[in-house]
């Protein structure tokens, strides 16, 4: 986030309290790098005979990775944001019984269908919460089978980790050391 004065100026003269924290959340960069991952696969997968045309099937990757169900959700990211399942151009070229039977009601019956759908969606929402809760836990108990307790004693030689938050050599850039120490336990 940009902090200048410029800025500071304009979120004040707004009414708008401006709170800086760190960009780095630990538990979400393993999401967002399997999520990456496989939006590279589908690329790789979609591009073999033009490679330098990767960007033109773009699009097309992140809506299907958009309409496929996670199964940290167990539903669709599409669905979550846009409050119901995506109706494809074939559903209305063809009319399917659904787009049929939407075009049918009366329109006190159709506001009401979809007032119905708003409080299913809080519902689904929560489910998708619920979800993701227990595979964090499942995923949590997997790790923590392979995390060995260590005890400590007075005169042991231990290293300390340099998150990415805490101070690094700049100039070192990635290569920066990822531990300091050793420390002697007193």
């Amino acid at each position: 986030m940009f902090t200048g004065q410029k800025v500071a100026q304009h979120v004040e003269s707004r009414g708008i309290k401006l709170i800086t924290s760190t960009p780095y959340y630990a538990q979400e960069k393993g999401q967002v790098e399997a999520a990456n991952k496989l939006i590279i696969s589908l690329i790789k997968k979609n591009i073999s005979s033009k490679p330098r045309n990767w960007h033109e099937t773009l699009v097309q990757i992140l809506w299907a990775y958009r309409n496929s169900p996670k199964d940290a959700m167990k539903t669709t990211p599409y669905k979550l944001v846009y409050r119901h399942e995506v109706i494809l151009p074939i559903d209305i070229n063809l009319q399917s019984i659904h787009i049929q039977k939407q075009d049918d009601l009366p329109i006190e019956d159709y506001w009401n269908l979809m007032y119905d759908e708003l409080i299913s969606l809080e519902e689904e929402w929560l489910l998708a919460l619920q979800n993701m809760v227990q595979q964090k836990v499942r995923i949590e108990k997997t790790n923590n089978k392979k995390v060995k307790a260590r005890r400590f004693r007075v005169g042991d030689l231990v290293l300390k980790v340099i998150l990415p938050m805490d101070q690094k050599y700049r100039h070192l850039g990635k290569w920066s050391f990822n531990w300091e120490g050793p420390f002697i336990i007193e």
